[in-house]
């Protein structure tokens, strides 16, 4: 079997070659070949992944010695991989060349995560869905949290606001991107997040479709008056419900008037609360926002476009309007005129 190998950026032919020939099927390596490659190999940006194949992994986990794991910079574990495993296997020294991790459907033991970013200390993108993770789980990621770390992704899991609270205590100074949801976050867990301090670069934030119960803070309260965090560009809060009290609070936050994407879909929208985007006062700086699922109604979904123009608008099906070609193409050009003068 050869190797599985991602070429996601513009990593030479040769690096392939060099590569294929210094691995051999069973994970073990040439002298001669390896050097080569080492020599090669070394020249990859860290985005052009080495992806361990299964068999590599298996046979490590199994305690047989699998050199060419010193080659690979990511590591891709599905439903199929047994969980019991883990945590040995990322105790193991190839561990710290790793970039990238991601968990598909695999039941990961907080026992095996703790090991993994304690010796990955150039972890920049850590990714667990359906992975049953839950605060136990956080905890072990910000005790041990590589400041190398890029992207968070953590959706579909049981993450609470107790483990939402505590990504605002570690430090993550490199960290761009948290996707948190399809969890168990209510309002406050997402004002919190919203509100961090010890994220400052961090541009995209997903707390959608949260599947709490119960909650001790509306939406309206929880948007009202946080501080969001300047550097927040995305901002994913759909099919949280917020609703008319929601989209009032954040239209009133003045640090939300950075934000450039956000999705609003299964919002619990109506005519009267989306009549409030049709103000370019509201949240002036969105270039893209999504409104599918939400009951606007076609005037107020028309009247919405019409008013930003240079905004991507993304409505739901029963909100469709007609729009005569011309005005349409005219609203086309004010929408690049407008932004256009904002990027100066």
């Amino acid at each position: 079997m050869d190797p599985v190998v991602h070429l996601e950026s513009a990593a030479s032919p040769q690096a392939w070659l060099a590569f294929c020939q210094a691995v051999g099927s069973d994970g073990q390596l040439d002298g001669a070949a390896l050097e080569q490659a080492r020599d090669t190999l070394s020249a990859w940006p860290w985005e052009a992944v080495r992806q361990a194949p299964p068999e590599w992994l298996a046979a490590a986990a199994a305690g047989r010695p699998c050199p060419a794991l010193d080659l690979c910079t990511s590591v891709l574990l599905t439903g199929r991989d047994d969980p019991t495993k883990l945590a040995a296997l990322f105790a193991q020294d190839w561990v710290k060349g790793l970039v990238g991790v991601d968990f598909q459907g695999v039941r990961v033991p907080h026992e095996a995560l703790e090991p993994l970013v304690r010796n990955a200390r150039g972890l920049r993108m850590l990714f667990a869905s359906q992975c049953e993770i839950g605060d136990a789980h956080v905890a072990a990621i910000v005790a041990h949290a590589p400041e190398s770390l890029v992207a968070l992704g953590l959706q579909g899991n049981r993450v609470s606001d107790a483990g939402a609270l505590r990504l605002t205590e570690a430090s993550f100074p490199a960290l761009t991107t948290l996707v948190l949801g399809m969890n168990a976050l209510g309002p406050g867990g997402a004002r919190a997040l919203l509100g961090a301090t010890n994220l400052p670069q961090l541009q995209q934030l997903g707390v959608h479709a949260q599947r709490t119960q119960t909650a001790t803070l509306s939406w309206g309260k929880a948007l009202a008056d946080v501080a969001i965090m300047p550097s927040l560009v995305g901002l994913d809060l759909g099919f949280n419900g917020i609703g008319a009290n929601g989209l009032k609070a954040l239209a009133a936050n003045s640090s939300a008037a950075r934000l450039q994407i956000l999705s609003l879909r299964h919002s619990k929208l109506g005519p009267k609360s989306g009549a409030l985007l049709t103000d370019r006062s509201v949240l002036p700086g969105l270039i893209e926002l999504k409104l599918d699922g939400n009951k606007l109604g076609a005037d107020v979904a028309k009247s919405i476009y019409e008013a930003r123009p240079d905004v991507n608008i993304e409505f739901d099906e029963r909100d469709r309007f007609q729009v005569d070609p011309a005005a349409a193409l005219m609203n086309q050009f004010q929408g690049l005129m407008q932004l256009l003068a904002r990027r100066g």
